[in-house]
This record gives structure tokens, sequence and C-alpha cells, in this order.
């Protein structure tokens, strides 16, 4: 089995510090997890991931050479995150155990065979469940518990009769680590292995998709920086390529069942005691506008996208605003005006790819370049032009004299403002094939200030330090 390695991903030159109030608001660093994936069945590891960061579903080997599945129950931090796999899709409303889709099958078997082993913790019990359907109504279901003595060290054969009285057109098969479907007894490290998923009937009867479990693919699970994932356990939140600036964007996706909606956080989720989002970074401003670019395919199902700003004072909240993001299918500016009745101490922004009780699948949302108006550079810093390390900024920190070194002079006019650690402008210069400057700062006072060049063809940004 493959070990999870989780590292970090530096794709700008400049971070910034942990103060900012909208912390890697360009998507531009991902904290990036590889595992293999589970091809063809909905499965609880992109949950697990959102909650705990590892996988509760994972490949093993088998008796035979080959790969087999091993799904275990984690309990930490408050979450409980038991392994599933599904190859149909979960609920579409909110209380139903019916499950939707489902793979074509229209033979008649009499029972399921395969093979397990498991190490069912304290009164946890393992299941596997078979649903029939036809014309999309359940014509047959069956629970079969997976508990023996608590643990079953080496592979061994079961077949499960089937109650199945007429011939279906689909069928659903789902397993779990634990008892998921009343939550009771459910315990850490309670584990089930399976392979060699069939049926038997009179006949041959056709193979079940994947049911050897040897199709895998080495994948990874994204998370930006500096935000939180949560929602529902099928919803996917990735970084993409079809960005509006720099190299990375925000992906947001519903998943297929009721519910499934992507969210992040800039400040803490509270998802395994069933509260919103909390927390979030420093800020005392009373006044200002969250601004951004994003992109929104709803399929036509009339979802809406949501970003909300919460200013808030000892932990109680004192002001904030939100929009509704509509479709849009190229990059589209947006504005949040928010004001405070006290001065606030923290701020946090959530976004969503849809509204919880109305989504549909598949809604996605694309975000990028979200910052506060008021500080145009303390979001979005990059150094967009990096072959030859193009620019050189010393000394750094500077005291007096700070210099700007271009390996290639900037063609055409350029332009360089520096703002101090407020947004605010503090100097402006004009060149014209500048290859070297260098600005006193004696004067300024000590702390962040952030620098940009700009002309016709090139857009530079980055930051120094003043003693």
């Amino acid at each position: 089995m493959k070990k999870l390695v989780l590292f970090t991903m530096l794709l700008i030159t400049s971070r910034l510090s942990a103060q900012t109030a909208i912390p890697n608001g360009n998507f531009e660093t991902w904290n990036v997890t590889q595992y293999y994936s589970f091809n063809g069945w909905l499965n609880s590891n992109n949950q697990c991931l959102q909650d705990l960061g590892i996988v509760n579903l994972t490949k093993v080997s088998d008796t035979s050479g080959g790969t087999a599945i091993k799904l275990q129950t984690y309990i930490s931090k408050g979450d409980t995150e038991f392994a599933y796999i599904l190859n149909g899709t979960p609920p579409n409303q909110k209380g139903s155990n019916n499950f939707g889709g489902g793979v074509p099958y229209s033979s008649r078997p009499t029972s399921i065979t395969g093979y397990y082993k498991y190490d069912l913790k304290g009164k946890d019990t393992a299941m596997l469940l078979v649903y029939f359907k036809k014309n999309g109504k359940y014509i047959s279901q069956d629970l079969f518990k997976i508990r023996g003595t608590g643990t079953q060290y080496g592979w061994k054969a079961f077949s499960f009769k089937l109650s199945l009285n007429s011939t279906p057109d689909s069928m659903i098969i789902a397993a779990a680590s634990s008892n998921a479907l009343r939550d009771i007894g459910v315990a850490n490290g309670s584990t089930l292995y399976l392979d060699q998923l069939a049926f038997a009937g009179d006949g041959t009867m056709p193979a079940i998709p994947n049911g050897n479990f040897s199709n895998w693919t080495d994948t990874s699970y994204d998370l930006p920086a500096d935000w939180v994932s949560f929602g529902g356990g099928t919803s996917i939140v990735t970084r993409t390529t079809d960005k509006y600036r720099g190299e990375y964007a925000l992906q947001m996706e519903n998943g297929p069942g009721f519910g499934e909606v992507a969210q992040v956080t800039s400040g803490k989720s509270n998802n395994s005691i069933g509260r919103g989002p909390s927390g979030g970074r420093p800020y005392t401003g009373t006044k200002d506008t969250l601004i951004g670019y994003y992109k929104y395919n709803n399929n036509g199902n009339g979802d809406t996208a949501r970003i909300q700003v919460s200013i808030t004072k000892n932990g109680n909240y004192v002001g904030g605003n939100g929009i509704n993001l509509m479709p849009a299918e190229t990059y589209t500016y947006f504005e949040i005006p928010f004001n405070a009745g006290q001065a606030p101490d923290t701020l946090r922004v959530d976004i969503q790819s849809s509204g919880w009780n109305y989504s549909h699948p598949g809604s996605t949302l694309i975000i990028d370049e979200i910052q506060l108006k008021s500080q145009p550079l303390l979001t979005g810093i990059r150094n967009e032009m990096t072959a030859n390390n193009a620019l050189k900024v010393y000394p750094n920190p500077a005291s007096n004299i700070v210099i700007f070194d271009f390996t290639n002079p900037l063609n055409n006019n350029a332009t360089l403002i520096i703002y101090n650690g407020i947004g605010e402008i503090v100097y402006t210069e004009n060149f014209n094939g500048l290859a070297h400057t260098s600005v006193n700062i004696a004067a300024y006072q000590a702390g962040v200030y952030y620098y940009k060049f700009t002309n016709s063809q090139t857009d530079i940004r980055g930051k120094f330090l003043k003693n």
C-alpha cells in the first residue's frame, strides 16, 4: 500500500504574513495529499480528507498477488469517519435511506459472494448492502451484517443469499466499515477488507464493475493553504489552471447527493460538532469591500453560489455582508461592501458552490483573486516575471535604500508603485527602459512594504521589509 505523502507546494515567490485578513486570496499556494483513488465507486476518502487529513479507504494486496480494498473507521478530534463504498449515488433528499442511480444489471442472481476479513472493535458491525431496482423502484433490499467473533484475520469466502424474486434493470452495492445505518457501537479502528465481489445464480452472472478491486488511480487531494474545506462528502474542492491571473484558481463542485455542497472558509469549520464556520483572521477595520473574480456553471438548474464576509468581536458577529453569485461563463468581477457597528477583531470569508437546501449535482464555482479593496496588494502578491531571476530586490530587510535590479531592462514606459502595510501609496515613479533603480526609504516607518512594476507587457509584484 502506498503511504500517504503530504507536501506543501510553494507556488509563489512571496508569501503573506500570518496577519493578512484574506490569506492566500489568489489561491496560488496549495497543500496536496497524494493517494490511490478507487475507480468507479463513490467512497469516503474525500470527506475523511476534509475532516481529518487522511484517507480511510486504501488498496491492499490480496492472497493471489492482486489488490483488494481496506475500509477503516477513524475517530479523531470529535469527528467520526467510517469508510464506505457505493456504486450508486447518495440519497437525493434529506432523511432518505434510498440511494439513486446504480449500475445496469438485468440478470437475476440468488447470492452475492466474495472474500472478507475484518477486525471490528467493541460492539461495532461492518455492513454489506445490495439493492436491486426496476424502472427506478426498489424490488429488493438486503442488508448483511458482518460481525462473527469480532476478528477474522485471514481471507474467508462468503456467500450471502439475496431476496430478489424478479429480474431487475439496475443494482446498487454499498459497504461500510462500521454500523453506518444506525450509528450504534461505531468504534475507532474497526476495519473491513473485501475482495472478489461477484453475483452467483443459475447460469453465468455478469461481473460487478471493479468488483475485484483492481482498478485504482494515483491521484491527489488539493486544499488551498490557509483555508479549510468542508461540506458534502462527495463534493470536490480542487485547484484549476482555469485562472483569472497567476497559475491557479479555486474550483468547487457540488457532489451528486442532497446537500453535497462544497465549502471553504478562512476560519475553522466546526463540522464535527454540527455548527457552521467560526474564527477567521485578525482585522480591525469597520468599513471595507471584498473584491474578486469568478465563473459559475449551474448546468441550468437555478443554483447560485455564495460568498459571505463575517466580522466579529470576541466571537460575536458585529457586521459583514454576502452575495449570491449568478451563472457566468467568463470571469466576472464582484464586490461585497461591508461594515461593522463597532471595531472588530476578526474577519472570515466563507465560499460555497451552492445553497445547502437547493443544490444540484455538478454545479461548479471557480474563484480567483479575492482581496480587500483597501489593501490592493495584501493579497494576490506575485512575481509574474520568473525567467532568469528577472528582478532582484535588495537588501531585504532594508534600512535606508532599497535597490531594484532587472536582469533585462523593462521595455517601454514602466511605473513603480510602493504601498505601505495598509495599502496606501507611499512612492510612485515612471521609467523608460528601466534596468536599475534605488529608492530612499530612510524616513519610512518599519514594517512590510509592497511594490508593483507595471507596463503594457509586465506586472511584477512583491514585498520587502523596512527595519
